[in-house]
């Protein structure tokens, strides 16, 4: 929000419940803006105006008429870049909470890790329930007593549960594979640390997209999954050690990236039809005449 701050000079207003990690801020804007990531899910309801609007919040470009009502959802540790304005003005009011606090409300109701909220960054969100929730709520943080700080908790889970259910009924749109540049650095970064725990938000971050649309578009590139190739490279690495060295297969499943000796057979055998000590014998490879441990 600071990016925004900067641009509206003294047309704003903010107000903030530092205990809760709340901020809002509402204010009159010529034109959109882009702004530095940040680890903060942001909510930008356009109260009034009408322009047309072209951004990209980590999963591709769209364009669309933004009206009063209409919303950005932008997700943390992710870029907004949006653009378009109007003569007459936009009024925005802006909703910023703390993913930490956003996560620890999804882990009641969402099995998997919750990275974002998926297709509801891909284009722009018209709810009005929840845009009533962020009206009502700029307006407690204006009064004063105990009462807005109570009703801070309220709209954080409303918000939260509001954004669960869109993000299950919203359809996204069909999935575009990544651009050559972006998987091949992905590819790269893989190859360079196909040992360690990459996740799918620092894959995502290192190309500027948001890790539910990188997921997809990673699939739509190469048919699998991430993970799925990071585990590919892991067992093709320990193919040629397992035919060009001396070490256990102990030794071998730590320096591809495994703690457990039983995982990595597991997952060789899974993928080369047999454990890696018969690979070994059939490759000849140097440990071949010892006893693997």
């Amino acid at each position: 929000m600071r990016g925004v701050a900067a641009r509206l000079g003294n047309r704003y207003e903010d107000r903030v419940a530092p205990r809760q990690r709340l901020a809002m801020m509402r204010g009159l804007i010529g034109e959109a803006h882009s702004d530095a990531a940040t680890p903060q899910l942001s909510l930008q309801l356009c109260t009034a105006g009408d322009y047309e609007l072209t951004a990209d919040l980590g999963a591709g470009r769209f364009r669309a008429r933004r009206r009063g009502g209409d919303m950005v959802i932008g997700p943390p540790n992710q870029p907004l870049q949006l653009s378009g304005g109007s003569k007459a003005g936009i009024e925005m009011t802006i909703l910023a909470l703390d993913w930490a606090d956003v996560a620890a409300v999804c882990e009641g109701v969402q099995a998997p890790s919750l990275g974002d909220f998926g297709p509801l960054h891909a284009g722009l969100v018209r709810d009005p329930p929840l845009a009533a929730v962020i009206e009502t709520l700029w307006d407690e943080l204006g009064s004063d007593g105990a009462l807005p700080r109570l009703y801070v908790d309220s709209a954080k889970q409303l918000t939260v549960a509001r954004l669960l259910r869109l993000g299950r009924s919203y359809r996204p749109r069909p999935g575009a594979a990544l651009a050559p540049w972006q998987l091949n650095r992905v590819m790269d970064l893989l190859v360079a640390r196909f040992n360690e725990e990459l996740s799918v938000a620092e894959l995502a971050g290192a190309i500027g997209m948001s890790p539910f649309h990188f997921a997809r578009a990673f699939k739509a590139s190469t048919g699998r999954p991430p993970h799925r190739r990071q585990m590919e490279l892991r067992i093709e690495r320990g193919c040629a050690m397992l035919a060009t060295s001396a070490l256990s297969v102990i030794e071998i499943a730590i320096a591809v990236g495994y703690g457990s000796p039983q995982t990595f057979a597991r997952l060789f055998r899974q993928m080369m039809g047999m454990t890696p000590s018969e690979y070994r014998r059939r490759a000849g490879g140097q440990g071949s005449t010892r006893r693997d441990g």
